[in-house]
């Protein structure tokens, strides 16, 4: 017969225990407010049970730009950094 209470094992300690219980419990009461971030949480409910973003109102995506990224009309794209190169000055 087993005892009901095992000693801890090898690197497993009760504080370690709570710590890791203490982040859990933090990350599942904060999780929905990470999850929505570009929601803000208070937005309705969209198609298909999803949440609507606070962008799901902006319209239809237009053809893709010279860069190949489709945008709503008004938006505009510019490439502002690439992987891999130095950084170069700008005059604006």
């Amino acid at each position: 017969m087993q005892p009901l209470i095992q000693p801890p094992l090898r690197g497993h300690t009760r504080r370690a225990f709570l710590r890791n219980l203490f982040l859990s419990a933090g990350a599942a009461v904060a999780g929905g407010g990470l999850l929505s971030a570009c929601g803000g949480g208070s937005s309705p409910v969209g198609n298909g049970g999803a949440r609507a973003g606070r962008f799901a109102g902006i319209g239809d995506l237009g053809e893709p730009d010279e860069l190949g990224i489709r945008v709503p009309p008004g938006f505009s794209t510019r490439i502002v950094a690439i992987t891999n190169q130095t950084p170069v000055s700008s005059s604006s």
